[in-house]
């Protein structure tokens, strides 16, 4: 029993003029009336959250009363209202988007816009913890940030961090097939970042740390994630400031280590800065400045590698850019952007001892040290011309789009010593010398792009795409289609369907070697095939991406296809191809097309985008019976999809 305090208790009389008494129960719960005539009287208790409890006494003498309150039931009501989603009617291949809401109160586990990707369509976790684009590998997909490219010109990858408080939203094209984007496999993602307001605010989050626990008792810090920002007008209707700060240490606990050596330690400083200049009513400039250094200690710590074993990896680096939007009298716009992005990259051992390898378990330091930098710079042009009525609307761009990145690298390696069970040596590798690589490339891309609009049920994307770079040193030309149909008048259905209608191709000159002799050709890649071709014919390939096993790029200059023949041809055994090339290098985007098509299985590696077309060479070697079964059941369920889709679709309402 609950006594309660501060009740308010009225006295007065069931019949009767006599004004009521009124007094509160104390810490007891309990209240006195004093000098109180005998008769028939009723005694009101209140107290704010309980019911309000009446009742009716005789008082004769000293008379006890015993009351008890109820609480109130707890009562609301909460309204949810779903956002209305229209079909987007316009779109060849619509973005996926995440809002700045989202990423505001979505429980992000590492608090970056990444986390939030999988709530669309298509975005998953792969099996090595990264985001995965519709099939496609990080390091495969393309990356801007207001426009301009943040990929990492080395691994492929996203190369900055940027602190949630300043992401407006973000778009992931999965299929973006406008002229507008390339140097890709996988898909786009696209960053808006946070404009200020037209008054100051500012916001702070995370700020109390996170204690770390061993043991039962409390060992320093776990994590602590602070989030500053601050924005507003610096010169009212001229210029403005959106400011992000994100700080992060976190450790993360590896349980089958010995307690207090068992952590990995991430520790990195984000600082975003959006200013917003504007020169005349139709002319606004944006500059942004990004820092992201990072430390990474005990890098992939694990059981049978304790933290003297591991590697240590620091970043650092920024991302400086200036877009410019005008718009001219005749309502085109012109957009202009200048940006330079540094990524340096070091990875470095704990201890400087030999790296020896045991069943048990890994003792000595990490076995190398690796040191990078590399630069990009970029130029880009895009002209957002009149809308035209010619049958039908016209929306048409045009753009220039140049880059330069510089890469420079040093890899040091130590010895490795590898035992066996009982710890006698079994192997020693020694490395000599240090390696150093280096790698300029200038890339340079035009394109043309128009949305037709014949009807408001029908919509083609048109474009053209030009590409060249000086490392692969050939010129690159893909036209683009796609296409929206609705076809009921109610618009609650489209169909919608995108295809390059050129495939992008790479052509080397390579020396294929053989057992007893080389010979020379050139090798050509797209994304449906792999060709060799040469002067001896009978050593002449052509290799649907179905009937590759395995590609390894060896190096910039070498390239290892595992290939399975035709059954008449070697019996059917799997034969291995090496090329060296003798002019140019692999570009990163030409190894990514690679792994992307070695890795994908083959059903989806013959999938088109719209579903039209199939590739029977998957099918080679299973016999007829069973290819007849297989497409009769597939013109099936066609078929009846598309009665059905005949009969019920205009009756459908979402």
């Amino acid at each position: 029993m609950v006594y309660l305090v501060g009740a308010r208790v009225t006295l007065r009389q069931e019949a009767g003029v006599a004004p009521p008494l009124v007094t509160s129960s104390d810490q007891s719960g309990e209240f006195t009336f004093n000098n109180v005539s005998e008769g028939r009287y009723v005694i009101v208790v209140e107290l704010s959250g309980f019911t309000s409890v009446s009742r009716a006494v005789t008082i004769t003498g000293e008379t006890e009363v015993q009351i008890e309150l109820e609480p109130v039931p707890v009562t609301g009501e909460v309204t949810v209202t779903p956002e209305t989603e229209a079909i987007n009617r316009s779109e060849s291949s619509p973005p996926g988007t995440v809002h700045e809401r989202t990423l505001q109160n979505a429980p992000l586990v590492n608090e970056r816009f990444q986390d939030a990707l999988p709530l669309l369509p298509g975005v998953v976790w792969g099996p090595d913890g990264l985001i995965n684009i519709k099939g496609a590998r990080v390091s495969q997909s393309g990356y801007l940030v207001n426009s301009a490219n943040v990929t990492d010109p080395v691994t492929g990858s996203f190369a900055i961090n940027l602190p949630v408080d300043a992401i407006e939203d973000v778009q992931v094209l999965s299929s973006p097939y406008s002229a507008e984007y390339g140097r890709f496999t996988g898909a786009v993602t696209a960053v808006s970042t946070r404009p200020s307001g037209d008054r100051w605010e500012g916001k702070v989050q995370s700020i109390l740390p996170r204690l770390r626990r061993r043991g039962g008792r409390i060992v320093g810090i776990e994590a602590f994630t602070p989030r500053l920002f601050v924005g507003g007008p610096v010169v009212k209707n001229r210029l403005s400031l959106a400011q992000s700060f994100e700080y992060r240490f976190v450790r993360t606990e590896v349980e089958s280590l010995p307690p207090l050596k068992n952590d990995t330690v991430l520790e990195s400083f984000d600082s975003f800065s959006h200013f917003t200049l504007r020169l005349t009513p139709n002319n606004e400039a944006t500059i942004t400045l990004s820092l992201y250094p990072q430390k990474n200690q005990f890098v992939n710590l694990n059981t049978f590698n304790p933290q003297p074993v591991t590697p240590n990896f620091k970043q650092r680096g920024f991302n400086l850019a200036v877009l410019d939007r005008a718009i001219f009298l005749n309502r085109s716009l012109l957009e202009s952007l200048l940006s330079v992005k540094q990524y340096d990259a070091n990875v470095f051992p704990n201890v400087e001892e030999p790296m020896t390898l045991h069943p048990e378990g890994n003792v000595g330091g990490f076995f190398s040290r690796q040191d990078r930098e590399s630069f990009r710079y970029q130029w880009y042009e895009l002209h957002h011309l009149p809308t035209r009525v010619w049958y039908g609307q016209h929306s048409l761009k045009v753009g220039l789009d140049v880059g330069y990145s510089t890469y420079q690298g040093v890899i040091i390696n130590n010895t490795v010593r590898i035992l066996r069970e009982d710890r006698t040596l079994a192997e020693q590798i020694d490395f000599s010398g240090s390696a150093r690589v280096g790698r300029n490339n200038t890339e340079t891309s035009a394109f043309i792009q128009d949305k037709w609009l014949v009807t408001p049920r029908l919509t083609f994307d048109l474009g053209l795409r030009y590409e060249r770079d000086t490392i692969a040193r050939q010129n690159n030309v893909a036209p683009r289609l796609g296409f929206v149909i609705v076809p009921w008048l109610a618009g609650h259905t489209a169909i919608r369907g995108s295809e390059p209608l050129a495939a992008q191709q790479y052509q080397f000159l390579v020396e294929h070697e053989h057992t007893l002799r080389h010979c020379r050709g050139t090798l050509t890649i797209t994304p449906d095939k792999i060709e060799y071709k040469t002067t001896h014919k009978k050593d002449s390939r052509s290799w649907q991406c179905v009937d590759i096993r395995q590609i390894k790029v060896e190096s910039p200059t070498a390239l290892e296809m595992v290939t399975y023949e035709d059954q008449r041809r070697l019996l059917g055994r799997d034969r291995i191809f090496t090329f060296r090339l003798l002019e140019g290098h692999i570009a990163p985007e030409v190894s990514a097309l690679l792994m992307a098509k070695a890795t994908h299985p083959p059903v989806t590696s013959v999938m088109p985008v719209t579903g039209l077309n199939t590739s029977f060479s998957v099918f080679k070697g299973v016999g007829f019976k069973p290819f007849m079964v297989g497409l009769v059941g597939a013109l099936l369920v066609g078929i009846v999809g598309l009665v059905m889709a005949l009969l019920v679709g205009p009756y459908v309402r979402l």
